[in-house]
């Protein structure tokens, strides 16, 4: 004889919706799977010193103002987290095959109407900080979602409409610094008119095509490009700087020690907090006018920071033959100089042959390394010049940017959340 059948109906796995999957009516995500500080699932778990999992994000923001346990209320013996492997690897077959067991029986809902729930992939960007050592990040990671983030060193005022607010402590970064966005399927970061500069890593073997106004930092030094003579039409902010003593000078990466000046007080700023920026400031340099790649009578490359540095307000032109950056002296823009009949080198974390400038097509392009060795420390685009708003800057999987002079280097994730279904999503699933 066959058994009688349970009271309780058969659940089957759950439905896949439009590249979502579909939390069946009437259940629920297992507790086990949810952090107990946001009640969403869990994409990076982590075990706090209670015993306790929790999603990375959330714990990490909430031991930068507590120290006890968000779960029990008791005081933590320590701040560390150790990942919990285990639980993510179960999360990630679980979601993978669909499976059942990542719910149980919804017995809280009662008589109210039921909204469908789908779980769907979502991108996710980690910054994680390389250095320098003393930055209060170094070693660790912050996330960007689809929502963005702000960053800097002092909370807005304002609604940051659902973006996470990532806090700096160290000198070189702005109250407000940065912001990063996500459109398109792609994510994008800006400078929001920094005294110490945002900026993005130049690929191995990638060419970027040199526009006018654009700045380049190697080592610690900073150039920017411009036909000749218009050289001072081009703004950077480092003159009105100079007079307020907030120049900044980027470390050197090759280990030597230096100091960067604080510009808590030299930036312009509104009642909120916001960078004060005129309106005509490098206005003419879009990135949409193509006119601004075009260079009829050469190329003029001016060094414009650090402060002090001997090459500081030189100019070297650039024709079409092309121009070779490093520290060795038989380079078109040399960082050295002679001093008692010896050569020195001014930037000890620039290499001999640090990157080159090359013609063709009608426009010129630059290049980190030289004949398919690239430098040690990297050839770096700022994005704007000093208190200006810059335009986005697409975030490719596996770049590394600057914020001042804190570096990290960016990757791609998917995380799961879950999403309200839409009403014409629901047409034609079986209740």
């Amino acid at each position: 004889m066959s058994s009688p059948s349970s009271s309780k109906p058969v659940r089957s796995a759950p439905a896949k919706k439009n590249g979502g999957l579909l939390i069946p009516l009437g259940m629920k995500l297992r507790d086990e799977f949810l952090c107990p500080i946001t009640r969403l699932l869990i994409t990076d778990p982590v075990i706090a010193s209670d015993g306790h999992t929790y999603d990375r994000p959330a714990i990490e923001r909430w031991l930068k103002t507590h120290s006890t346990s968000p779960k029990t209320g008791s005081q933590l013996p320590t701040k560390s987290l150790v990942p919990n492997i285990t639980l993510k690897r179960l999360l990630s077959d679980l979601l993978s095959s669909s499976s059942p067991a990542l719910f149980c029986e919804d017995t809280g809902s009662g008589d109210l109407p039921l909204q469908r729930v789908k779980l769907v992939k979502e991108n996710v960007l980690v910054c994680k900080c390389l250095g320098p050592v003393e930055s209060q990040w170094n070693g660790k990671s912050f996330r960007a979602n689809v929502q963005g983030v702000i960053g800097g060193r002092r909370r807005p005022k304002e609604e940051t409409e659902g973006r996470d607010f990532i806090q700096f402590s160290d000198a070189t970064v702005s109250r407000r610094h940065f912001e990063i966005k996500f459109r398109s399927g792609s994510f994008y970061v800006m400078d929001l008119g920094s005294a110490g500069g945002t900026f993005v890593r130049v690929v191995k073997d990638n060419e970027v095509r040199v526009k006018r106004g654009m700045m380049v930092m190697v080592g610690k030094h900073q150039l920017v490009f411009s036909r000749p003579g218009e050289e001072s039409e081009i703004k950077t902010g480092v003159k009105e700087a100079s007079e307020g003593d907030g120049t900044v000078h980027n470390p050197d990466f090759g280990g030597e020690e230096s100091k960067a000046k604080s510009h808590s007080d030299d930036e312009e700023e509104d009642e909120e907090g916001n960078t004060q920026v005129p309106n005509d400031y490098n206005a003419n340099l879009s990135l949409d006018d193509e006119d601004n790649y075009h260079f009829p009578s050469g190329l003029s490359c001016k060094c414009f920071a650090p402060e002090g540095t001997p090459i500081q307000g030189k100019i070297y032109p650039v024709t079409p033959s092309g121009a070779t950056l490093g520290r060795k002296t038989c380079n078109s823009i040399s960082f050295s100089q002679t001093v008692d009949s010896n050569v020195v080198g001014l930037d000890s974390s620039i290499s001999g042959e640090h990157a080159h400038v090359s013609y063709k097509g009608g426009s010129y392009y630059i290049q980190d390394g030289k004949n398919g060795r690239s430098s040690t420390n990297g050839t770096w685009l700022r994005l704007s010049p000093m208190h200006k708003v810059s335009e986005e800057f697409e975030i490719t999987n596996g770049a590394e940017i600057l914020i001042g002079t804190v570096r990290f280097h960016c990757f791609m994730e998917e995380q799961v959340v879950e999403k309200d279904v839409e009403t014409d999503e629901e047409g034609g699933e079986d209740n």
